[in-house]
């Protein structure tokens, strides 16, 4: 706008500095010789990141879909969010929450894994995260079971059943003519049973002395079921 001929109208504001950029006692008929045009420099600092799940320490499970959650702050706005695991980037996200999915295959089995987050700021800042270290189980074997022998107790008109189990799991027995068994087994170990003959033909083996029986043993734990193995055995009762 044109200038009034009366005078120039100096007019100062506060820059970065907090001070008065400009000061005139009165008017002057010219404008000053050097005004600021520019403003000073605007902070911005570095976002913060951090991964606030899963927490340090945890326990994953082989195929069981975990889902790391991203905190970032920053003093003007976050770009993005991106998610490392074991310096893998597993994917980035743009908006919030900063959520992720990650799950543990079978070669992670029995091994630690590191979590990392990386958030950019808006002006291109970013920040590398502590890393949050979990551990995967170690995958739990298919149960096997192998019977290693039955040997009959003539005076206790039973029969005892060794058989050896290659994991942690439950061990069954079950027959028409014998009592079930259900025996938890806490790792791979060699397990004694015995075999009772079924209440309904308890007076029969007291009587003839002798009673063939047939029973399946079988095998079980998380990761699946054995095959079931069947034994034939004569209890005896003198």
């Amino acid at each position: 706008p044109a200038v009034p001929a009366s005078g120039v109208e100096a007019i100062s504001g506060v820059d970065s500095t907090g001070s008065a950029t400009v000061t005139v006692t009165k008017r002057r008929p010219t404008p000053p010789p050097a005004v600021p045009t520019t403003v000073g420099r605007i902070a911005d600092a570095a976002p913060s990141a951090e991964v606030a799940d899963p927490g340090r320490g945890a326990v994953l499970q082989v195929g069981s879909t975990v889902h790391p959650l991203i905190r970032g702050t920053d003093d003007h706005a976050i770009a993005s969010a991106s998610l490392f695991v074991n310096g893998t980037l597993v994917g980035t996200v743009t908006t919030a929450p900063y959520l992720f999915g990650w799950t543990p295959a079978a070669k992670d089995a029995g091994k630690q894994v590191r979590f990392q987050a990386m958030v950019v700021d808006s002006s291109g800042q970013s920040t590398l995260s502590k890393p949050v270290v979990g551990t995967v189980d170690p995958a739990t074997p298919a149960p096997t079971v192998r019977i290693d022998s039955v040997q009959a107790d003539p005076a206790s008109g039973t029969a005892t059943l060794t058989a050896t189990v290659n994991t942690a799991g439950t061990l069954t027995l079950t027959g028409e003519k014998v009592a079930t068994v259900s025996r938890q087994v806490a790792k791979a170990n060699t397990v004694t049973v015995t075999v009772t003959v079924a209440p309904a033909y308890r007076q029969t083996l007291v009587k003839t002395g002798r009673l063939d029986v047939t029973f399946t043993v079988g095998f079980a734990n998380t990761a699946g079921q054995s095959p079931g193995e069947t034994v034939q055995v004569t209890l005896t009762r003198t």
